[in-house]
């Protein structure tokens, strides 16, 4: 009598190589994942200081222009705010106008931060937290950006310096405060910065980006560039 035939072995995966091989797999999507969200925030953060560094230039070799072409005295006139309520300034090439105020966000804190325009009746700002500040003006700074350094000098050659600074409240620092309630280890937005922000404080140091999480959605820049007049007034016989 013939024997029937025993079924031979089938070779398979055990509960345990499979929990393994579903670990290596989650760890190296894992890895991935982290690798593409840093590259994300590279590009960000590449991005965002390109665009002010630009913003910086462009303002920067405006304002030289403006001086380099002068046939007259040199025509730059910084006006503290009398009439405006945020801390506005100008300074003014002539009738040109440049209306701005430090440290506000645009778009936030305030309507606009670096206003250009042209004016017959003097170089006293206009009003930045509206709408419209003047007729066929201009706003020269960048979405979510903030003016932080506008310096001219009144001397020849003139030094011009310009900052500007990309990015929310909590996301930037004072680089020159040392405490720990109001340095750039601070977490949040600290009460020193918000004194400075509101112009009721002076900037100690530059401004900085903290490095913290959302720092790809932070830049800083400031240039400092000089300019000397390039055309000179004179009578002709």
């Amino acid at each position: 009598m013939n024997k029937r035939a025993k079924p031979a072995d089938q070779a398979g995966f055990t509960i345990v190589e499979l929990m393994i091989a579903t670990a290596v797999l989650s760890t190296i999507l894992l890895l991935v994942t982290i690798v593409m969200i840093s590259i994300g925030n590279l590009y960000y953060k590449g991005l965002s200081q390109s665009r002010i560094q630009n913003n910086a230039r462009s303002i920067a070799e405006e304002l030289s222009q403006r001086i380099e072409l002068t046939t007259n005295q040199l025509p730059v006139e910084v006006t503290s705010s009398t009439a405006p309520t945020d801390g506005e300034k100008a300074v003014c090439f002539g009738d040109i106008r440049y209306s701005y105020v430090l440290y506000k966000q645009i778009g936030t804190a305030t309507k606009h931060v670096l206003w250009r325009d042209e004016t017959a009746s003097g170089c006293n700002p206009v009003p930045l937290n509206v709408d419209k500040p003047s007729a066929g003006g201009t706003e020269l700074i960048t979405a979510h950006s903030r003016l932080t350094a506008l310096d001219i000098s009144v001397s020849e050659p003139t030094t011009i310096t310009v900052g500007v600074a990309y990015g929310d409240d909590d996301l930037l620092c004072d680089d020159g405060a040392l405490t720990p309630q109001v340095d750039c280890n601070f977490v949040g937005v600290s009460n020193h910065m918000t004194l400075v922000m509101n112009n009721s404080q002076p900037l100690v140091g530059k401004f900085k980006c903290k490095g913290k999480i959302g720092d790809q959605f932070c830049a800083t820049s400031q240039l400092r560039i000089i300019a000397s007049r390039r055309l000179t007034g004179g009578s002709s016989s």
